[in-house]
């Protein structure tokens, strides 16, 4: 470089004063030199870096932009369920009204000889003549009455007659609690089976209820274990413990277990009144 030039021509004048600033000049360059090399580094690796999360948002967008596609291509297809499904309950609705043209009111007076119609039945005569379309039927479970999803306590002379093994560490308490959470998780059910409002809400329970129903349920009120573990508080006491309360249940003749489709576990209701 220039200054290394001008260094040696200093030393080849033999004075020490200038070749030692010369010299410590130089020394200074070369650090300054050294110091821009690192800083270049550093700026390619952050241009790198950035080049890099450049990428990763365009991914990202992409994958956004396919999983909003795949939303939309989910509600377009729950759509044309839905509309299915409803064609198909209306065609049944059909098929079982009766049909009016052989309908005859006798309290009315017949005036066809003037019009050349009979009149149309009354609204009384109309809906005692319409049979009720119930909301929910399957070919395997009749209608169940709420009011006669209702469990009998457990006395404290069941539990006690259970052996040490089934029964462990549960209290009288602690199972009837169970049995009402289990209760009321069975009536909220079948509330909506029957009089729910919601139709998403109903239909969600109604796919649920017709792909787990077997014969085995023999027209008796049933629930899921997942119903039972995202709705019931004794879930939440862990894993044992409420295996213990099913099972003292299950021992108690409160409850019997079904196996379902999908390999899901069931529990059949044996209440008194059903």
């Amino acid at each position: 470089s220039n200054l290394q030039r001008i260094l040696a021509i200093e030393q080849s004048r033999n004075d020490p004063m200038i070749s030692r600033g010369l010299i410590s000049l130089a020394e200074s360059v070369l650090s300054l030199e050294e110091k821009m090399d690192v800083l270049e580094d550093i700026v390619a690796r952050e241009r790198r870096a950035l080049h890099h999360m450049e990428d990763l948002k365009e991914a990202a967008q992409d994958q956004k932009s396919e999983i909003e596609e795949k939303i939309r291509l989910g509600k377009e297809n729950e759509n044309q369920h839905f509309f299915a499904v409803s064609t198909k309950m209306q065609n049944i609705i059909t098929e079982q009204t009766p049909n009016r043209k052989i309908l005859q009111v006798h309290s009315t007076p017949n005036t066809s000889k003037t019009s050349g119609y009979a009149d149309p039945p009354s609204r009384t005569a109309r809906s005692s003549l319409t049979p009720k379309i119930l909301r929910y039927s399957t070919t395997t479970t009749p209608m169940i009455e709420l009011q006669h999803i209702c469990f009998d306590i457990i006395t404290a002379q069941e539990l006690d007659a259970l052996s040490k093994g089934v029964r462990g560490r549960i209290s009288l308490a602690v199972v009837n609690d169970a049995l009402r959470d289990i209760e009321r998780v069975v009536k909220h059910k079948y509330a909506i089976l029957q009089h729910g409002h919601k139709i998403s809400e109903y239909r969600k329970y109604a796919n649920a209820h017709q792909e787990l129903e077997t014969t085995d349920h023999e027209g008796l009120p049933w629930v899921s274990e997942y119903d039972m573990r995202h709705s019931c508080p004794f879930f939440r006491s862990g894993e044992s413990t409420a295996r213990a309360i099913l099972a003292v249940l299950r021992s108690l003749r409160r409850l019997k277990q079904v196996p379902s489709k999908r390999s899901e576990v069931t529990y059949v209701c044996l209440c008194s009144n059903c």
